[in-house]
């Protein structure tokens, strides 16, 4: 494409930049605890995920 790569940054952080430039809505989800000092399962982490959605009037 003749695009040169600037920087890398994690997919978090480029989430969070797409939604602070777009005036996203966010949604953070998160698993509750069983109890607060009950240690979590032990698992991957998994990376952030996204979904881009536009209005069916686009501007």
């Amino acid at each position: 494409m003749g695009v040169a790569v600037v920087a890398r940054i994690s997919a978090a952080e480029a989430l969070a930049r797409a939604a602070v430039l777009t005036d996203a809505r966010v949604l953070i989800e998160e698993e509750d605890a069983e109890s607060e000092d009950e240690p979590r399962e032990a698992r991957p982490v998994t990376e952030p995920t996204a979904l881009l959605r536009w209005p069916d009037e686009t501007v």
